[in-house]
């Protein structure tokens, strides 16, 4: 048996933040645009990716003439297929990293492709601001502190937790409506797929 891949070569976005900080925001919408296409074109087959996050968005050089990069989504490795005779399937806590996981998924909540749509928000804001939107991201802190911050704790406009930073980057008119309805803790408040979620940001 054996299995061929496509060899990618670039890097993924986790890195490109490290060594640049945020894109100026013509990029991160071609970025965005991407990666957003992708996960709606899973998400029209029934899968939700549960594990989205900079490390898992490759840029790979564009083998187009004139793009710059051909985003790639990788790690499928604990997606769920959504069951027609189950609406929607269901998590087991621990899966996923931490900083990108929606509520539902910390206590066997129903996946749905509005979970995908928490860590887009999150994904946007680290492309245009260079940094995690989370405080504890940066902190060697215990998870309970890191939970309790992403769940309990209000979340403040995503300009405002920019300021708390001392980061000078202007975020588009609207990114805090936006950014908001992304990561509702309520699922059914946000965006209900990512197809909604990027035209709403586009």
């Amino acid at each position: 048996p054996w299995m061929a891949m496509e060899l990618l070569k670039g890097r993924d976005l986790s890195t490109a933040l490290s060594e640049r900080g945020g894109f100026p925001l013509d990029e991160a919408k071609a970025i965005f645009r991407q990666a957003g296409h992708a996960l709606a074109s899973a998400h029209r087959q029934g899968i939700v990716h549960r594990d989205l996050k900079p490390e898992n968005i490759f840029l790979a050089e564009s083998r187009r003439e004139g793009g710059a990069v051909t985003v790639k989504i990788l790690d499928f490795g604990i997606a769920k297929v959504l069951q027609e005779n189950r609406a929607y399937g269901k998590t087991l806590g621990g899966l996923g990293t931490p900083l990108w996981l929606a509520p539902e998924q910390t206590h066997n909540g129903e996946i749905t492709p509005a979970t995908d749509v928490w860590a887009l928000g999150l994904i946007a804001f680290a492309l245009l601001t260079g940094r995690s939107y989370w405080k504890c991201a940066d902190q060697d802190v215990p998870i309970v502190a890191v939970l309790t911050e992403m769940f309990a704790e209000a979340l403040v406009p995503a300009s405002q937790r920019a300021v708390e930073f001392g980061l000078r980057c202007e975020l588009p008119d609207g990114f805090d409506e936006w950014f908001a309805h992304c990561v509702a803790r309520d699922a059914h408040e946000r965006f209900k797929s990512a197809d909604a979620c990027v035209n709403a940001f586009l």
